[in-house]
């Protein structure tokens, strides 16, 4: 079983159990429990889902299947992350998957700041 907990600061914010049903077998079936609890600072409410995630490559990345799991809850949910999030994170998993981004590497702080500086720029031209 693979177990994802998310915290904000000290306060668990979210969960998620995904079971491999397929005995491990290098290409797997998954069943998937996740749920948010209500944080009323983050806008979030309580709420959860249940799920399949099918045909897994086993032999990579971990993070692979968390990013299923993730996805799975933004179909379910109906919840999306913003444009400029999405397009970011896109191109760091481009930058990844090309040899040019240690796994390893957090996001900058220089990155968030750019991010920030981006964004206070668009919230002036609307």
């Amino acid at each position: 079983m693979l177990k994802v907990v998310v915290f904000v600061n000290e306060r668990e914010v979210a969960r998620a159990h995904l079971s491999n049903i397929s005995d491990l077998a290098d290409i797997s079936d998954y069943e998937v429990q996740m749920n948010e609890r209500e944080c009323a600072k983050l806008g979030i409410s309580e709420r959860g889902i249940k799920g399949e995630i099918l045909s897994h490559k086993r032999k990579q990345t971990v993070w692979a299947l968390v990013e299923k799991a993730a996805t799975l809850w933004m179909r379910k949910t109906g919840e999306r992350g913003d444009e400029l999030t999405r397009a970011f994170l896109a191109r760091r998993k481009a930058e990844f998957i090309a040899g040019r981004l240690p796994l390893s590497d957090p996001i900058t702080a220089e990155e968030i700041r750019a991010r920030k500086v981006y964004e206070e720029n668009d919230d002036e031209s609307h």
